[in-house]
């Protein structure tokens, strides 16, 4: 999971950390409709979607409206995106802390400053805000890649070090 620092209106602003999903496997980019009202998004005409979601029979037919925000990056840039506005995106989510042994690994290498999202030390449950899909995914990625072992990767992008991977669930805090 990862925060950008920031999603600003194109046209005004307003602009707030966001909770977001890097998701290679959606073909558009998605904000949710609390958070264009939040950061006051100029919304485009509605048209029609078809939404099939993971695990779905069938498709879900919604009128949503179009729209540009603006993303900062890590490197104090900003990029442009058109995005489609829809009611929600997932239901909570709960975001689990690393390993003591990989949060310290983070902070000994300086890298903890240069992570997409903080270090979480409990677990913290959210809504995701934003769903970043392929039509910008590949934009953001970057090529390095560290191998943390037992299945945790570091995934360079331009919002950051993002970790991905298999999270030991059993970890007891």
């Amino acid at each position: 999971m990862q925060t950008a620092t920031t999603v600003k209106n194109v046209q005004g602003s307003s602009s707030m950390p966001v909770h977001l999903i890097l998701d290679s496997g959606s073909q558009r980019t998605y904000v949710t409709e609390k958070l264009a009202k939040e950061i006051k998004l100029n919304l485009g005409p509605s048209e029609s979607l078809s939404i099939a979601t993971f695990g779905a029979n069938q498709s879900t037919k919604l009128q949503c409206k179009s729209s540009k925000l603006q993303l900062h990056l890590k490197d104090g840039s900003v990029m442009s995106l058109d995005v489609t506005v829809v009611p929600s995106i997932t239901g909570r989510i709960t975001r689990t802390p690393l390993s003591q042994a990989d949060a310290k690994f983070l902070r000994d290498s300086a890298l903890e400053d240069k992570l997409a999202d903080t270090i979480v030390t409990s677990a913290e449950v959210f809504q995701v805000d934003m769903l970043v899909g392929n039509d910008y995914y590949f934009d953001l990625l970057q090529p390095r890649k560290i191998d943390l072992g037992n299945g945790l990767y570091l995934i360079q992008s331009k919002l950051g070090w993002s970790l991905e991977g298999k999270w030991n669930l059993k970890q007891k805090w």
